[in-house]
Order: structure tokens, then C-alpha cells, then sequence
């Protein structure tokens, strides 16, 4: 038995010995692995807290560039909220307190997605900002090009009017003169016109032997006879001269037959159309002249009193009357 116990001595040594040293090995190296885990929450710690970082620093950039360009917030509303809502779901994936390395490593995957996005963001709000410069600058150019066009328009019509007053006052002394020249034309031409004086009327009886015989008797006379004196008119023109004579018989009535030369003659004072009762064509060349018309009607001369007138150029050059007994 004391053989046996000194056999068996060294070996539980060994054994325990072997023990300590597998013991002191476990503990080491779980002190190793505790290590490590320990390393790895602190790594995987840190990740987390950096993406969080990278999507809290991607969603203020969003902010302020909403906040930038308030102007443009609806035309982008729709790429904003997507953005917005990939935040949302990276923020939640990482406030996970056991995520995973594959789900940190998901997490970046949809960071690096958002970043890209973020920056498509930026580049429309450039966009979008230099269509609105560009706009901008159009209708600066398009309301100053509408001043100047309205400023030349103000011009043109202030032109206008004042051409207009122009035209209207030119227009009114235009009147004016011919008003003055139809004036002076109407004065000059009855300036031009002849006078009759010395108006003489009578009744004649043509005898046999051609020679004439005055009578004032109705019955007698045959014809009517008027003389007259033509002064010289220094501005008339000389030449032949048509003279009208009209006659009036007592009963009022003008003395007209149409198959012997009679007619009508329009008023130049008044413009009313009157009858002649016969015309005769004179010579004048500028000298005192003597002048006789004649009148024979187709039956016998009314008693009463007959008003003889003269005419020339539609003017009455004189006027005389004469009784018949």
C-alpha cells in the first residue's frame, strides 16, 4: 500500500499540476475573448456612433438646404421626403442596441446610397437655382425691355398727339386760307364783274321800214327794249361777256320761252337757280360801251309794271322798271 501511494504521488502531481496549467490557460484566454468582445462592442460602438454621425450631418444638410432655398422646397418636395424617409430607416436599423456587423455594414451601404442622393439633391437645387437666375434675369430683361418699349410708346403717342394738334391746327388755317382765298377769289371775281348803268326800258313798234318807234302802250308795242352803259371795270378781263336779261311782268311772273333762247342762271350769291328771259354776248375791252337787248313775246304785253334786271356771271349788274300803259 505505501508502494502504491508512492506510485500514485507524482502522478496526481502531474495531474494537478496539468490542471493548473489548463486552468490558467482557460483563464487567459477567456481573459483574451473577453478582450476582444469587449474591442469589438467598443469598434461596432464606434461605427454606429459614426453613422449615426454621417446620417444626423445628411439630414441637417438636407435642413439647411431647405431652409436656403425655401423658394424651390415645393418643386423638391418629392426627392426630399425620399431622402428623409432613407434617413429614417438607417436611424432605426442603428438604434438597434445588438445590431449586427452585417446590419452596421447594410446601414453603411444605405448611408453611402444616401450620400449620393444628397448630392443629386444638391446638384437640382443648383439647378434649379440657375433656372431661377436665369428667369430672373429674363424678366429683368423683359420688364426693362417693357419700360423702354412702354417709355417709346409714351413718346410715340406724346409724338403722335402733338403731330395730331400739329395736323388739326394746319388743318384749320388750311380752312382758314381757303375760307380767305375762296373769299378773295368771290371778291376778285365780283370785282371782275361788269355793271350796267344807265338802264333805259322801253317799248318799240317796228315800222315797214325797219325803223323802231318807241310807245309805252301794251297793245302797240311789239318788243321790249333795254339799253344800258357798261363802265369800264379796270381788274375785268376783256372779252366776250354773256349778259342775261330778266324780265318780271306785272302779274310776277318772269318772261320765258324756251324755244327762243330762254333759260336759267344760278345765283352766285345765294346759289338759287332763277330764269332768264334772254342773253346776249358783248364785247368789252375795257371802254365805256353802249348796249341793247330785245325781248318780243308771243302775244301782247300785260298793262302794269315790269321789273327789267341784269345779269352777268350769276351777279345782278342792274335793275330798272318800266310801266306799260
Amino acid at each position: 500500500m505505501a508502494e502504491e501511494n508512492k506510485v500514485l504521488k507524482p502522478l496526481f502531481i502531474a495531474l494537478i499540476v496539468l490542471l493548473l496549467i489548463i486552468n490558467a490557460f482557460l483563464f487567459y484566454n477567456n481573459r483574451q475573448m473577453k478582450a476582444q468582445h469587449e474591442q469589438a462592442v467598443a469598434t461596432l460602438a464606434d461605427e454606429k456612433a459614426g453613422l449615426q454621425s454621417e446620417v444626423d450631418k445628411a439630414l441637417a444638410d438636407i435642413e439647411q438646404l431647405r431652409l436656403d432655398n425655401s423658394q424651390l422646397d415645393s418643386s423638391l418636395g418629392t426627392a426630399r421626403s425620399e431622402i428623409e424617409a432613407k434617413a429614417a430607416e438607417i436611424k432605426k436599423l442603428l438604434s438597434k442596441g445588438n445590431a449586427s456587423r452585417s446590419e452596421l455594414a447594410k446601414a453603411r451601404q444605405m448611408i453611402e446610397s444616401l450620400r449620393g442622393e444628397v448630392e443629386t439633391f444638391k446638384r437640382q437645387i443648383a439647378e434649379l437655382q440657375y433656372a431661377n437666375q436665369q428667369l430672373t434675369t429674363e424678366k429683368t430683361t423683359l420688364t426693362e425691355q417693357n419700360v423702354s418699349l412702354k417709355t417709346n410708346l409714351d413718346s410715340q403717342l406724346t409724338q403722335n398727339q402733338q403731330l395730331q394738334q400739329k395736323n388739326t391746327d394746319l388743318t384749320s388755317k388750311t380752312e382758314n386760307l381757303t375760307q380767305a382765298k375762296e373769299s378773295l377769289t368771290k371778291t376778285v371775281n365780283r370785282g371782275k364783274v361788269l355793271s350796267a348803268g344807265n338802264i333805259s326800258v322801253s317799248g318799240v313798234k317796228v315800222k315797214r321800214s325797219g325803223k323802231e318807234v318807241a310807245t309805252s302802250r301794251n297793245q302797240r308795242a311789239e318788243k321790249m327794249k333795254v339799253c344800258f352803259d357798261v363802265p369800264e371795270n379796270a381788274i375785268a378781263d376783256p372779252g366776250q361777256k354773256t349778259i342775261y336779261l330778266r324780265i318780271v311782268t306785272p302779274k310776277g311772273e318772269v318772261m320765258s320761252i324756251e324755244s327762243m333762247g330762254s333759260g336759267t342762271i344760278k345765283l352766285s350769291d345765294t346759289g338759287e337757280t332763277v330764269q332768264y328771259t334772254a342773253k346776249a354776248a358783248i364785247n368789252y375791252q375795257r371802254s365805256v360801251e353802249n348796249y341793247c337787248m330785245y325781248w318780243q313775246p308771243d302775244n301782247d304785253f300785260d298793262e302794269g309794271t315790269y321789273e327789267v334786271e341784269l345779269y352777268q356771271d350769276g351777279y345782278r349788274i342792274g335793275s330798272s322798271k318800266y310801266v306799260m300803259k
